[in-house]
């Protein structure tokens, strides 16, 4: 588990109150980031570096192919997964589910249902998700199903147009059927 999350959780119990659109507003997850911004850490951060550390663990044991190691993360997971895969090249593969689409796409909402703890400061004054994505390249990276701010699934016109500069990072790298955008049946979507 990355920190705060599953054993590595608060003890207490979460206490749910207001409307699904506010919660985000006022749960654990809000105050450990603002409390690893207090320190100028980021939670994020932590999260994959944590993410990392287990590919340390996991490259660590005898029964591990390291030539096939994989990552896939969903929710505020993929973010994590894109994250470690451009920070490490051990990863020889990720897959990102249900991920945000994009910081700018977070920015520009009026309104978000992301948890805080997916936020960076000041990361749109640099680079964005689809950098992020370029990185990996030309390892193989299937996104599936990416949301909008208030996690709703975004269409396949749109994922493809904010992800343009990964897919032609991986043209130009001679590798681009390794990079996917893929779209669950389930959300109304289809597989590409």
């Amino acid at each position: 588990d990355v920190r705060g999350i599953g054993e590595t959780g608060p003890p207490h119990r979460q206490e749910t109150f207001g409307p699904d659109m506010c919660r985000t507003l006022f749960d654990v997850e809000t105050a450990m980031s603002y409390m690893a911004w207090q320190l100028d850490e980021s939670l994020f951060g932590m999260r994959v570096q944590d993410l990392v550390r287990s590919v340390d663990y996991v490259l660590s044991r005898s029964d591990v192919d390291p030539s096939d190691l994989r990552v896939c993360g969903k929710g505020a997971g993929a973010l994590w997964a894109l994250y470690a895969g451009a920070l490490d090249t051990r990863i020889c593969a990720v897959v990102a589910e249900s991920g945000l689409l994009s910081y700018r796409t977070l920015a520009q909402g009026d309104r978000y249902t992301h948890e805080v703890g997916i936020f960076l400061r000041g990361v749109l004054q640099h680079f964005d998700l689809p950098h992020v994505a370029a990185a990996i390249a030309p390892r193989p990276l299937t996104i599936i199903s990416p949301v909008d701010a208030v996690k709703r699934p975004v269409p396949e016109e749109s994922a493809w147009e904010t992800y343009r500069f990964a897919a032609e990072t991986y043209h130009k790298a001679g590798k681009p059927d390794l990079f996917r955008i893929a779209f669950r049946a389930d959300a109304g979507l289809y597989m590409e």
